[in-house]
């Protein structure tokens, strides 16, 4: 067998178990995206303070959250998977590569609130958020790689890519990263802490080749 035809075989066998635990698969998403999505989804995060309407707006415009995975190909994404218990991620993630899968566990956390508060310390939504991914390590950790594909995840294992998306960004390219203590934190527990803008950049980028539209104040 040649290694292409293996590659296609096990992609296939992915997307067999994949599809039967829920994922949907999206290719060519870049080309889904349109403005109205991105219109909707900018005036979502500006009005609401909360972060379910926005979760239930993604659940159903999934291709702007694989957009916003900045990495081209085909993606499976499932919203509200259960890693055992009450363990939920927002969304979760899976692209092929030469070794298989790679994950990405997002969490969302509210679109208004304060990061860090007036001492200096981690806000309660910006604190949760980490906690929660240091909760789904401990659950594939516990488990092993070989066990979790039992519950529908293949090959993910506990130094999955984890993502925080929470708050807004004043900073147009940098997005939070200008912050030096959202770049400790991100070292530290092995995280990305993205703002709701990141998103729209996304999208933005998908659509005009550039991150970030210059007619709108993000």
């Amino acid at each position: 067998m040649q290694p292409d035809d293996a590659y296609v075989r096990d992609t296939h066998q992915y997307d067999r178990l994949l599809t039967r635990s829920g994922f949907v698969r999206i290719c060519d998403y870049e080309r889904l995206v349109t403005p109205t999505d991105i219109d909707d989804f900018q005036r979502l995060v500006d009005t609401v303070e909360r972060e379910r309407p926005v979760h239930a707006f993604l659940a159903d415009h999934l291709h702007l959250v694989v957009n916003a995975e900045v990495a081209h190909g085909c993606r499976w994404i499932k919203s509200n998977p259960t890693l055992g218990g009450e363990r939920s991620p927002d969304f979760m993630i899976a692209r092929r590569d030469s070794s298989g899968l790679r994950w990405t566990l997002i969490e969302l956390q509210d679109p208004k609130t304060d990061l860090f508060l007036h001492s200096g310390r981690q806000g309660g939504e910006l604190r949760e958020g980490i906690q929660q991914v240091g909760q789904w390590r401990d659950w594939v950790r516990r488990w092993g790689s070989n066990s979790v594909r039992d519950f529908g995840y293949p090959l993910l294992r506990n130094d999955f890519r984890a993502v925080v998306v929470i708050g807004r960004s004043e900073d147009k390219r940098r997005d939070l990263r200008g912050d030096e203590r959202i770049a400790a934190l991100e070292q530290e527990h092995r995280i990305e802490i993205r703002s709701y803008d990141y998103i729209t950049r996304a999208a933005w980028q998908a659509l005009h080749g550039c991150g970030v539209d210059h007619n709108v104040g993000l």
